[in-house]
C-alpha cells in the first residue's frame, strides 16, 4: 500500500540519484543536492540496486594502502581511493602498521610542507593561543614533552661532563620547568645571551623556583655573537662547583655563573641577578660589601681593597685572601 502523497518522492528522484552515483559524487553531497536525508537516500540506493558507497571498494588491499601511508595521511588516502578514513585505519592495521597519532601526524605533515605552508599553520596556531594564560597542569605536561629537545651549546657539555665519570640528564622536567643539565642537587643553565643570564627578567621565574627548591644553580653564559664555545675550562668549573656542593648540602640554593669571558665563578645575587662574589686568580675570593661597617671590618681582619689589575680599586669590593677562608661563607651570606 502506497504511503501519502506528501511522503512521496517525485519519479525523477530516483533517475537523478543514479546520475549522481555514476558521477562518483559523494552521498552527503547528494544529500544536499536532493534535500533528502541519508535514511531516505541509502533506500532508494537498496530500491534502485546501488551498493552503499562504504561497500564499493572492498578491492582496495592493505598493502595498497601501507604503501600510500608512507607519503599521505589517512585522510589524503581516504580521498584518493575512495574509501572511508576508518577503513583506511582498519587496513593498516591489517598490514601490521601502527597508525600515527595526533602529535606524530602533525610532524610527518610538517616534514613534507613548504615553508610558506609551514608558516601559514604556525601563525594561525600561534594567534588561536595568543594572550591565553595555560593552566598549571598544561605547563608540566610541555616541560615532559620538551624532554627530547637539546640546545646545540648543551652536547658538548654533556660529553666532557660524562668522560669526568658523571651522569647528566638534560632537559629534566621540574614542574613547569626543563633544566638543560642536571647533575642533581647541581641544574645547570646554558646560555648564549648578551646580558648576564641571571639578570634576565624572563629566567627569573625558573631560578627561582629551582633556588627554592634547594638546587645549586650554575649559569654557563656564552656571550651572543662570539666565538665562545665549551671547553674544558668550563666543564671543570662546573665538575667543582658540584663536587664542592654535594659535600656541603648547607651550600644548596647558591646560584653562579661561568663562562669563557668569566674564567672565575662567581656568585649571584637573587634579588637583581648582579654578581657580589667570586674566586680570584690567587686562590682568594672576591666579596662586594656595600655595608661600611662590615666593610671596614673585614679590612681590619685581613681583607684587602680589590684591584682587578687595572690599577685602580673597585668601589665596596674586597678580596679575603685564602689564609682567611673561614670567612668566606659569612661574607658572603653578608653581601648577598
Amino acid at each position: 500500500m502506497a504511503g501519502p502523497a506528501h511522503n512521496r518522492l517525485p519519479d525523477y528522484i530516483d533517475a537523478l540519484i543514479r546520475d549522481l552515483v555514476a558521477e562518483s559524487v559523494a552521498p552527503k553531497e547528494i544529500c544536499q543536492r536532493l534535500g533528502i536525508g541519508w535514511t531516505t537516500l541509502y533506500r532508494r540506493f537498496a530500491a534502485l540496486g546501488i551498493d552503499r558507497p562504504g561497500n564499493r571498494r572492498r578491492d582496495v588491499a592493505p598493502e595498497q594502502v601501507a604503501a600510500l601511508y608512507a607519503e599521505f595521511s589517512e585522510k589524503q588516502i581516504a580521498g584518493k581511493l575512495g574509501i572511508d578514513r576508518n577503513a583506511v585505519r582498519r587496513r593498516l592495521l591489517e598490514a601490521g602498521i601502527k597508525p600515527r597519532d595526533r602529535s606524530e601526524g602533525m610532524f610527518h605533515r610538517m616534514a613534507r610542507s613548504t615553508d610558506e605552508e609551514r608558516q601559514r599553520l604556525s601563525k594561525a596556531a600561534h594567534s588561536a593561543i595568543r594572550g591565553v594564560k595555560r593552566p598549571h597542569y598544561e605547563l608540566i605536561k610541555r616541560a615532559e614533552a620538551q624532554t627530547r629537545i637539546i640546545g646545540i651549546d648543551e652536547p658538548p657539555l654533556i660529553e666532557l661532563l660524562k668522560k669526568a665519570g658523571l651522569q647528566p640528564i638534560h632537559q629534566l622536567a621540574v614542574d613547569k620547568f626543563n633544566i638543560d643539565i642536571a647533575i642533581p642537587p647541581v641544574a645547570v643553565e646554558v646560555s648564549r645571551l648578551t646580558q648576564c643570564p641571571p639578570r634576565r627578567h624572563i629566567l627569573r621565574a625558573k631560578a627561582e623556583y629551582l633556588l627554592d627548591h634547594h638546587w645549586t644553580l650554575i649559569w654557563v653564559w656564552l656571550r651572543s655573537g662570539s666565538d665562545d664555545v665549551i671547553d674544558k675550562t668550563t666543564a671543570n668549573q662546573v665538575i667543582a662547583l658540584f663536587k664542592r656542593t654535594r659535600g656541603t648540602p648547607s651550600l644548596f640554593g647558591e646560584e653562579w655563573v661561568i663562562g669563557r669571558h668569566r674564567k672565575l665563578p662567581a656568585i649571584i645575587q637573587r634579588e637583581n641577578g648582579k654578581v657580589v662574589a667570586g674566586h680570584w686568580k690567587d686562590g682568594g675570593l672576591t666579596v662586594k660589601l656595600t655595608d661600611v661597617a662590615g666593610r671596614e671590618a673585614a679590612l681590619a681582619a685581613g681583607a684587602q681593597p680589590f684591584d682587578p689589575g687595572m690599577g685602580r680599586v673597585m668601589k665596596e669590593w674586597v678580596l679575603v685572601p685564602s689564609a682567611h677562608s673561614a670567612d668566606w661563607l659569612r661574607l658572603v651570606e653578608q653581601a648577598i
